[in-house]
């Protein structure tokens, strides 16, 4: 066996959730993956949960989507059955190019933000060791809600990893795969070509707000179906409902502004790598007026940061002078974002 052995990654685009952090931090070090990921990563889905009003990019689990990867899926039951040491089989993994992911129970792992108070279990990303220091590279969310790269010990993994603790619901088990490991590698070669038509309608879909989960035909129709959820601009509403009419405030979810800061940062990128499929004439105010929202939206983040700052501080609830704020701006960065996304529907070549 190798002494050490580290997958390359790299810092991923989106990053907001782990699913896609996790997928993105392997793939993007493969340059053939980036006209798949151009084509993806362009709605988002706002929807309520148990902790409150929660933001993604939709579909939820672009990895098993991905035709740049080897994918599998192991459940832990099959695991314990063929390695003695939950620790082996990720050495095995590692040293045939598979990047791992894996439910660890925060309250073991020093940088989460439960660290020590409270079982919760979450996806982690290993994708290396080293033997001398008897260390695993990983990658999660950090205390400061940053997905970053790390290391943990061979100790603090083996008892993160065989906390069973916290009983996950069915969204997360069957789903989200909190008793499985999930495996991938990258692909050298693979069939995927962006389709302009396809790629108009994912526009479309994102302008007119509908309703993914059917169209998707995937197991989170249930989670989805007869909800609150809102896809597309329309969510962009329901985060503003959601912000007048909450009485009392703990924090406000981070996610909310960064999936939509992330998706128009990929828009300006996309820009870039398919300059050939739009107007050239459009193609200077497209990128202005994306630059524009995007730009809005690191703004709208600030001020929730700040709010939380100043929640976290003990002074309890702000005197709606930051809310409104925020609620200002996304109600004015909602309606360029329709006048943009028309243009640049409008403006594609076929």
């Amino acid at each position: 066996m190798k002494d050490r052995l580290k997958l390359p990654v790299d810092s991923p685009i989106v990053a907001s959730n782990t699913e896609h952090g996790y997928l993105l931090s392997g793939i993007q070090t493969n340059k053939e993956a980036t006209r798949w990921i151009m084509a993806n990563y362009i709605n988002q889905v706002c929807y309520i949960t148990r902790t409150g009003l929660d933001m993604n990019f939709y579909p939820l689990m672009n990895h098993s989507l991905c035709p740049c990867i080897d994918y599998q899926r192991i459940s832990k039951t099959l695991i314990s059955s063929k390695w003695e040491d939950l620790l082996e089989f990720l050495f095995d993994c590692i040293n045939s190019s598979y990047y791992i992911m894996i439910y660890l129970d925060w309250f073991y792992i020093p940088t989460s933000r439960v660290y020590g108070e409270r079982h919760l279990n979450h996806p982690t990303l290993v994708y290396g060791y080293d033997h001398t220091e008897r260390i695993f590279n990983v990658a999660d969310f950090n205390k400061n809600f940053k997905f970053s790269f790390t290391e943990l010990s061979y100790d603090i993994i083996k008892k993160a990893i065989v906390s069973q603790t916290e009983k996950m619901p069915f969204m997360n088990e069957r789903y989200f795969g909190s008793e499985d490991a999930i495996l991938y590698k990258n692909r050298e070669d693979y069939l995927f070509d962006i389709d302009k038509s396809i790629l108009k309608q994912k526009f479309e879909y994102y302008l007119y707000s509908e309703n993914l989960s059917e169209l998707y035909n995937q197991q989170d129709i249930f989670y989805f179906k007869n909800s609150n959820a809102i896809f597309g601009i329309d969510s962009l509403t329901k985060i503003c409902d959601y912000l007048l009419n909450k009485l009392e405030y703990d924090n406000i979810n981070y996610k909310l502004f960064t999936v939509p800061k992330e998706r128009t940062e990929l828009m300006l990128k996309r820009l870039d790598y398919l300059n050939n499929i739009f107007e050239k004439d459009a193609l200077v105010t497209l990128n202005e007026k994306f630059l524009n929202i995007f730009n809005q939206y690191k703004y709208i983040l600030n001020l929730s940061i700040k709010f939380n700052i100043y929640n976290d501080n003990g002074n309890g609830r702000k005197d709606n002078e930051i809310i409104n704020n925020i609620v200002d701006r996304i109600e004015q960065v909602k309606d360029v974002e329709k006048d943009t996304f028309s243009l640049l529907i409008n403006s594609m070549r076929f």
